[in-house]
């Protein structure tokens, strides 16, 4: 079942800074946002997460408006990573990422909460760092922990065959190209495990090279929805991002 925005405007200042987006993005697909800053990537993101309630239209997850959702039922069916992150205090990289088993609590075990942990952490190549003060990371570390904690909120499968959809803003923006190439690899073997995979990107080369759904947006509107091979054409990306010179990806 898709993540979907129906007719969605957002306005702020008297402006719409989302205006009437409509899309759909598809379980099994790394789905890539892509346009200028302000375009209107991030408020659609969003939106699609549950986070932002639109002035018009309507958010769906699953097959069903984003407002029918408990959050605690979100909470185990998606997980957000946003461009910044908000913790302050000296946990644990572990103990940060077994944040996001907290919506399980009081349906799975310890056991299988620790172990669920430790293959996120796993997954983001964490180990060496499992002990370390999270405020004494690196931004790219952090952001790997940040990722880790996503990937444990939604490690187990959701009830009733529902998807899984991790939501990531920018995921790429603190990684070194180790880590950028590594992550997007992993995202995409979780695409093809069944995952929904959104993603704001601003790197076309990794968007061209990893992406199977790419969403276009420019002044608030969504201008193209396509395959990479397609959106990410050469005349696409000139009047996408009002290119003075030509320019091509390899």
């Amino acid at each position: 079942m898709t993540a979907r925005l129906q007719n969605t405007t957002v306005i702020r200042g008297g402006q719409a800074i989302l205006n009437g987006a409509t899309l759909d993005c598809a379980p099994g697909q790394l789905t890539a946002f892509c346009g200028p800053n302000g375009a209107g990537k991030t408020t659609a993101l969003s939106v699609l997460t549950g986070a932002l309630i639109p002035d018009r239209g309507e958010a769906m997850l699953g097959g069903h408006p984003m407002r029918d959702l408990s959050p605690l039922v979100l909470a185990r069916q998606r997980a957000v990573v946003s461009q910044v992150s908000r913790l302050g205090f000296p946990f644990q990289v572990h103990e940060v990422v077994a944040m996001g088993r907290a919506p399980h609590h009081g349906t799975s075990g310890q056991k299988h909460d620790h172990g669920i942990v430790r293959c996120a952490i796993q997954a983001m190549d964490l180990l060496p760092l499992a002990e370390r003060n999270y405020l004494t990371l690196s931004g790219g570390e952090r952001q790997r922990t940040n990722i880790a904690r996503a990937l444990a909120q939604i490690w187990d499968s959701p009830p009733s065959g529902a998807t899984r959809w991790l939501f990531l803003d920018e995921p790429t923006a603190a990684l070194d190209l180790k880590y950028q190439i590594s992550l997007m690899r992993k995202l995409q073997v979780f695409a093809k495990e069944g995952w929904g995979i959104v993603a704001v990107l601003h790197d076309l080369q990794l968007v061209k090279d990893y992406a199977d759904h790419v969403v276009l947006f420019k002044g608030g509107g969504i201008v193209g929805s396509g395959s990479a091979s397609d959106m990410l054409a050469d005349a696409s990306i000139h009047a996408t991002f009002d290119l003075d010179a030509p320019y091509s990806l390899a």
